[in-house]
């Protein structure tokens, strides 16, 4: 009964101080999910009883982000982010009949803040952690038209909140993941997980 006590009296300090020590400032995330991509399709003017249109179709590509963040306190993170994913482009968006499309890298830029909920409730920290956060940024795309002289640009602006869950297997490494609604690159919901390392 001794030694189940003790062993219980281990796991429970190890699950709390080992935390307690931790003075980490900065946390680099590295993470994977699904963004939405899309291809739009145009129909070009035919006469008036084939008057053309367009549709569009869309699919979820893989998106690639890294991410650093500085605790300003227990509660707060402030940080930046950094992504890529192979997008698709028209290849001459200036022609409403052209409907062929390419890829380019898209690069997805930004900054975020993270409010940590449980230090409200636990003074000391634990293995666990729950948080909301919040982003804002660009998406900036850059890709060669039909003469490969010609460049197209396109910047498309981003915004969302949601929230986030992480675990630490040791004072420095755990995994982590969010979910976040708002407006993204032809998406209201923008999902991600990964690996987290406090240093």
């Amino acid at each position: 009964m001794k030694r189940i006590i003790f062993l219980i009296v281990l796991i429970v300090s190890d699950f709390y101080v080992i935390y307690s020590q931790n003075d980490t400032k900065f946390i680099l995330k590295i993470s994977g999910g699904a963004i939405t991509d899309t291809r739009e399709f145009n129909y070009p003017y035919i006469d008036e009883q084939h008057i053309g249109g367009s549709w569009v179709n869309k699919k979820n590509i893989p998106h690639v982000r890294l991410e650093t963040c500085y605790s300003l306190n227990n509660e707060i993170d402030f940080g930046f982010y950094a992504g890529i994913s192979n997008l698709t482009v028209p290849v001459n968006p200036n022609d409403i009949y052209d409907n062929t499309s390419i890829t380019t890298n898209g690069y997805f830029l930004g900054t975020e803040l993270n409010y940590h909920i449980l230090p409200l409730f636990i003074k000391q920290p634990i293995r666990f952690d729950i948080y909301s956060t919040a982003k804002i940024g660009m998406v900036l795309k850059r890709w060669k038209g039909y003469d490969n002289l010609s460049i197209n640009t396109d910047n498309v602006f981003e915004i969302g909140i949601g929230m986030g869950s992480s675990y630490y297997f040791t004072q420095n490494f755990g995994i982590f993941s969010e979910v976040l609604i708002g407006k993204f690159y032809y998406s209201n919901l923008n999902w991600r997980s990964g690996l987290s390392f406090k240093f």
